[in-house]
């Protein structure tokens, strides 16, 4: 050993195990601050975890029956929208007739039947919707011209026409669709039987 060694293990006789002392301390600290850290961790996973439970359960309660309700509001209550023939319209107890006239790539008359498609499985279950494409069938230009001039006295061929009981209601605008589920249910209540499409050709054979 030098002299100068010597004389800094004299003069520093503990920094050995004062370096020793100092090195074990700062590990503990470290373990400490791993400790906490992944309790932390921990804890943040178990808070995610109940989060995501309690999302599931959320939407297991409202989104699922709802997709389900979707599904079954589905069914259509059109019988039939282009080619109907007055000898396909049939008459179901507890159900309204609904006769639309519409033109095949008129704008209002599509959101007419999007409006139908729409419904609730409940309210299409008080109609059969049957349709007759005027823009393409010169034959159904003859009974829309036919049906108005027996029902509103003026022959037109104005469409979405729709025509309820003897009730007629003409475009589609934000009200008409309240004003079908109106008259379908004032019809239903009134037990009214009167049919415009029956009266029509008793009066042509006449």
């Amino acid at each position: 050993m030098s002299e100068l060694d010597q004389k800094r293990d004299l003069t520093n006789p503990i920094d050995a195990e004062k370096t020793k002392a100092e090195l074990k301390s700062a590990m503990n600290i470290a373990r400490s601050s791993v400790s906490s850290g992944g309790a932390t961790i921990f804890r943040a996973f178990v808070l995610i975890l109940i989060i995501g439970i309690i999302g599931l359960m959320i939407y297991a309660t409202v989104f699922v029956p709802n997709s389900k309700e979707r599904e079954t509001d589905t069914t259509s209550a059109v019988i039939s929208k282009d080619d109907t023939k007055l000898s396909d319209i049939t008459h179901v107890d507890g159900k309204v007739n609904v006769y639309v006239f519409h033109g095949s790539t008129c704008p209002h008359c599509s959101d007419l039947f999007d409006f139908f498609a729409a419904l609730s499985s409940e309210q299409k279950a008080k109609m059969q919707i049957y349709g007759f494409e005027t823009w393409e069938s010169q034959e159904n230009v003859e009974l829309i011209r036919g049906i108005t001039s027996f029902l509103d006295g003026k022959s037109s061929t104005s469409v979405p026409y729709v025509v309820i009981g003897d009730k007629s209601i003409v475009g589609f605008g934000s009200g008409t669709g309240t004003e079908i589920l109106t008259t379908v249910n004032d019809y239903l209540n009134s037990n009214d039987t009167y049919d415009v499409f029956e009266e029509y050709q008793k009066s042509r054979q006449e």
